[in-house]
């Protein structure tokens, strides 16, 4: 149903009303119309574009998504394992070294027997070495040759050493009863047995 002049004045508007109203739905009718022209413009370039997105599509290879997220995420998850098993490593090392400081290994061969010691056998549990002395005797038994002894002995009281500085005779080294002091000193004064 049309607004017209005559419906209007049906209803009693008064004429200069009836001209504004008639003005306004006009306005309102165009600009619709004009908008309806915009949007059918625009839904003839639809065709068009889908054509352009399937030509697209079939130009690019499908790709598995999914499979190449799972790819890159056990990728990550393997890197993260790698990381975290050499810090491990490297804090078993540490222990492991200190532990060798401890029990008296010269510094100078400890990065020898690092390069050597098959961690694999070394276990962490709590931030120590577990089962240390299992270690620490295998370290002595293993490394024993490595460890410096700093014990200082005595001279002998049985024979003492002579402080004349004068060479012992061959009677008086013979007279030495203990065998390995008798050699020593027919070692030391060699010239009295030629």
């Amino acid at each position: 149903m049309a607004l017209t002049r005559k419906m209007l004045a049906a209803m009693g508007i008064e004429s200069d009303k009836v001209d504004q109203i008639i003005e306004s739905h006009s306005e309102t009718v165009e600009g619709l119309k004009k908008q309806a022209e915009e949007l059918r413009e625009t839904a003839s370039k639809v065709p068009a574009l889908e054509k352009e997105i399937e030509d697209m599509k079939a130009a690019q290879p499908t790709k598995d998504w999914k499979a190449e997220y799972e790819e890159l995420k056990a990728e990550y998850d393997g890197y993260k394992d790698k990381v975290a098993n050499e810090q491990a490593e490297q804090e078993k090392a540490r222990l492991y070294r200190s532990m060798l400081r401890e029990a008296g290994v010269d510094e100078k061969r400890i990065d020898s027997i690092m390069k050597v010691t098959d961690m694999s056998a070394i276990s962490v549990a709590d931030g120590a070495i577990a089962d240390s002395e299992t270690v620490k005797e295998a370290i002595a038994k293993e490394w024993g040759d490595f460890i410096a002894h700093t014990n200082t002995q005595g001279a002998h009281v049985d024979n003492p050493p002579s402080n004349s500085g004068a060479k012992m005779t061959r009677d008086e080294i013979m007279a030495i009863k203990d065998t390995s002091a008798r050699q020593q000193a027919i070692a030391e004064n060699i010239e009295q047995f030629r």
